[in-house]
């Protein structure tokens, strides 16, 4: 007999869906393999993953990759990934730029609550805007570090927004922002701001 084992994925709306996978183990006869009940048996058991990351350059890395997700098809995602880690921010136009933004953001602040840390901010103007980049830090942010990124928040207007950073354990945690243009130009960071989840 042998056991032949392969992933089953779920779909939901025709899309995959991570968070449900399977596995299908069937045991098969070596010598002849038939389909139907004589020949082999079904049994699904269901195999958890972890749905994030678990240290600071996956989170960083994925921030970059879940942002280009979301954009044109022609956006390349080992490139992008590369433009962070040197502190450029990424771009949809290749292949980009590495000059310094305008757009500054303005009322940052980070409010805690239940777990989580609102974190505000409003950019200046909304021209060639394409997001904002959040570092998350236990201690005071001085030099913004590309591994610090948590997420690459896609916006095109310059209204006020608010970011939940959920769940987080209790402790203190250090924030900066800096908006980015649809060609990768990063503007200033903002001030260290910070809050307290208990």
């Amino acid at each position: 007999m042998a056991i032949i084992t392969q992933p089953y994925f779920t779909y939901e709306n025709g899309e995959p869906n991570e968070r449900k996978i399977y596995v299908d183990t069937r045991l098969v006869k070596q010598d002849i393999i038939r389909s139907g009940i004589n020949g082999w048996t079904t049994t699904m058991r269901r195999i958890f993953t972890p749905h994030d990351p678990k240290t600071t350059k996956q989170t960083a890395v994925r921030a970059v990759m879940v942002f280009c997700r979301n954009q044109t098809s022609k956006t390349k995602y080992d490139d992008n990934v590369s433009r962070w880690m040197s502190l450029n921010a990424p771009t949809i136009t290749w292949p980009g730029s590495t000059a310094p933004s305008t757009i500054a953001l303005s009322d940052v602040t980070a409010t805690a609550s239940n777990k989580a840390i609102f974190v505000t901010f409003t950019p200046s103007n909304a021209e060639n805007l394409s997001g904002v980049v959040i570092l998350r830090d236990p201690a005071e942010i001085v030099t913004p570090d590309p591994l610090q990124a948590i997420i690459f928040y896609p916006t095109k207007t310059a209204a006020s927004i608010n970011y939940l950073d959920s769940p987080l354990r209790p402790g203190t945690y250090h924030y900066r922002a800096a908006a980015f243009e649809l060609d990768g130009k990063l503007g200033p960071f903002s001030p260290d701001v910070s809050a307290t989840v208990t």
